[in-house]
């Protein structure tokens, strides 16, 4: 009886975050082939942040310049307005009537305040709603 042997070797790499593995018998052509594509992807991917580096930086320099020139021609940020608790209540008032439950105690959601923001601006709050 005639044993047959191979080499099976073992292959992980992880592409576009998912990973890979699997003993597998490969010739080495296939070897070949399989370390070309691992070189080319390699190659690319630095390829890829370095160009994704470059817009980062690019981004914030135009939003640097942007922000200098609002400030130059007197635009200033706007500054949050800071709420009081009877602020808060007229908030919480106006959730509860449109169907929104929040805890008394706990923080006010975002997606409540942009949606009493826009009620406000639509005109659609009660007397004892408005802040």
């Amino acid at each position: 009886m005639a044993l047959k042997t191979s080499k099976v070797t073992l292959v992980e790499a992880t592409v576009d975050g998912v990973n890979y593995s699997g003993n597998v018998e490969l010739t080495p052509a296939k070897m070949k082939g399989l370390e070309a594509d691992a070189e080319a992807y390699e190659a690319a991917e630095k390829e890829y942040e370095g160009q994704v580096e470059k817009l980062k930086k690019a981004r914030d320099t135009a939003a640097e310049k942007f922000k200098k020139s609002l400030e130059a021609a007197g635009v200033r940020p706007i500054e949050p307005k800071k709420l009081t608790p009877d602020d808060l209540k007229k908030i919480r008032l106006w959730a509860s009537r449109n169907g929104h439950t929040i805890n008394p105690k706990a923080r006010i959601p975002g997606t409540i305040r942009a949606g009493y923001d826009k009620a406000a601006a639509e005109g659609k709050l009660q007397d004892d709603e408005k802040i």
